[in-house]
């Protein structure tokens, strides 16, 4: 595929925004599949190819935030377990859906977390002396 050199420009400014906000709160993807897809990835293939981007997000969060000592490794570990199994259970779900049917959970669950987030910005900001 070959486009056009501001859609390159376009596709790493949402990877840098994505990145932000996959660090700083997560959803990130909110940015970064839709920009995928509209570069005419089907559906299936941006999100494998979405999941790219959000290891190598989390690998540097997760250096970052250890190195600064706001890591809780072992009270993390329970959780890291019920995200690996929900990421194969996840994933293996994702590679059998038809892409229409793909496109269609995407949507949705876009406009959830939209709504989610939006509803009630200050829910998801913590006060400085919380951190």
């Amino acid at each position: 595929m070959e486009f056009a050199w501001y859609i390159y420009v376009l596709a790493i400014l949402a990877g840098i925004l994505a990145g932000i906000i996959n660090t700083l709160a997560g959803s990130g993807s909110l940015v970064t599949l839709p920009m995928l897809i509209f570069l005419g990835l089907p559906a299936n293939v941006a999100n494998g190819t979405n999941r790219v981007g959000v290891i190598m997000q989390n690998i540097v969060g997760i250096t970052t935030y250890q190195r600064a000592g706001a890591l809780d490794v072992q009270g993390s570990i329970w959780y890291t377990a019920a995200a690996i199994l929900g990421s194969l259970l996840g994933a293996r779900i994702a590679v059998d859906l038809n892409e229409q049917m793909m496109n269609t959970a995407i949507g949705v669950v876009m406009i959830i977390m939209l709504v989610v987030i939006l509803s009630n910005p200050k829910r998801w900001l913590r006060e400085k002396s919380e951190v």
